[in-house]
């Protein structure tokens, strides 16, 4: 096999800029068997437990990669997998929450923290603020 090519047995388009599971793929395999691993995580996750690592893991490059968001955002794959919160499932995706530090990197060194509340749509790829709320005692940080 060519390394410039796909990986998947007979496709012979151009390889996409990143690996997946250590392959490199096309565009269009990529996104395939990337869309394949989240939903197979998703379908494996019981409500109300947390989602595993790998599920986090996958969400937060999904948002990296795909994730059509409604406004600015400072998150991220790290963030979304390390710091996000009550999560849960929903009829298309998950919700989940994140502490979030405004005024964290002023001059001014004074920052609050705020909770905000996002909404994720597995099939769109697609996250979206749904509010935010004031940050109480015994929420991560």
């Amino acid at each position: 096999m060519n390394s410039g090519t796909c990986s998947v047995h007979g496709c012979n388009k151009p390889i996409h800029q990143v690996r997946y599971q250590g392959q490199l793929y096309c565009i269009a395999h990529y996104r395939e068997l990337f869309g394949e691993d989240l939903l197979r995580e998703y379908a494996s996750w019981t409500q109300g437990e947390e989602p595993i690592e790998r599920l986090r893991y996958l969400l937060g490059r999904m948002y990296e990669e795909f994730g059509h968001v409604d406004g600015y955002s400072y998150l991220s794959a790290a963030r979304i997998r390390d710091r996000g919160f009550r999560f849960s499932k929903t009829k298309d995706g998950i919700t989940f929450s994140i502490t979030r530090h405004p005024g964290a990197w002023s001059s001014q060194g004074t920052f609050s923290k705020i909770v905000q509340n996002w909404q994720v749509d597995l099939l769109s790829k697609s996250f979206k603020l749904v509010g935010t709320e004031e940050w109480q005692p015994g929420y991560p940080e």
